[in-house]
């Protein structure tokens, strides 16, 4: 390699040191910075509100839980991401729900939910509803069936005391009480205008409704049936084919 001459060289330094200078000088505005996500958190009587806001298009992800935990969070390895009642959005129903958010990828990988899993709600004297269970991404959510949304809005608008209970067919790594636990309610027509207000209708649609299941006879069964099928096709094709989800199997040698 040709050697530079040294004036060629004291050029050169002299231009990286007025660019540095010149950078340096620049006002705080000019520079670019990150702007992360605004959080925020509403206290409404009994419940919470806490919502995530994206910069980019002030769209709002928000969660509506009971301030009482129904199984409180444990941290450390041998912890659990705790269970919650919610109210969540179903089209342009406002339903009830139990959920376990922030499941590990292996629980959610591993389809343990596929031993089956409910949950059973009752609003003060009303008749108790069953609240079949299935993964959303990375959360376990229990809600009751479509048909009874707005029955159960109005029930849980203006009811003072929600009995909850979940029940699971095997030991599942998430909790949950398998005796009723009892949550007072209040404020709760107030933290659903919020909510609704918050999320509106046509940001929270209804997931698509799947095929059930053949041989199936219950809500539970469809819901959890389809979610483990999709995982099994998802890590059966990752066996056979070697690939990534949705990579058709590799041919088998000779053909």
């Amino acid at each position: 390699m040709p050697r530079q001459p040294a004036h060629t060289l004291l050029v050169a330094f002299a231009l990286l040191a007025g660019a540095g200078a010149i950078a340096a000088s620049l006002p705080a505005s000019a520079q670019p910075r990150s702007v992360p996500a605004q959080r925020t958190a509403e206290d409404i009587g009994t419940w919470r509100l806490d919502c995530t806001i994206d910069p980019m298009t002030d769209r709002a992800d928000c969660v509506m839980r009971h301030r009482s935990w129904i199984e409180v969070p444990k941290e450390g390895p041998e912890g659990t991401p705790g269970m919650a009642f919610e109210m969540i959005r179903r089209g342009e129903a406002v339903a009830p729900a139990i959920t376990s958010r922030g499941l590990g990828l292996e629980t959610v990988a591993r389809g343990l939910m596929a031993f089956g899993a409910n949950a059973q709600i009752r609003f003060d004297r009303h008749p108790m509803v069953e609240a079949p269970c299935a993964i959303e991404g990375r959360a376990m959510v229990c809600v009751p069936r479509a048909e009874l949304a707005a029955e159960l809005a109005k029930q849980m608008e203006s009811a003072r005391t929600v009995l909850v209970r979940f029940r699971a067919t095997t030991p599942l790594p998430i909790g949950g009480p398998t005796e009723p636990v009892a949550l007072d309610l209040s404020d709760t027509a107030r933290a659903m205008a919020r909510f609704r207000q918050m999320v509106p209708a046509q940001s929270a649609a209804a997931p698509a409704a799947q095929p059930p299941v053949a041989g199936a006879t219950s809500g539970t069964a469809n819901d959890v049936g389809d979610t483990v099928n999709r995982i099994m096709q998802m890590l059966g094709t990752l066996t056979q084919g070697g690939g990534q989800p949705g990579q058709a199997p590799a041919p088998a040698p000779g053909r």
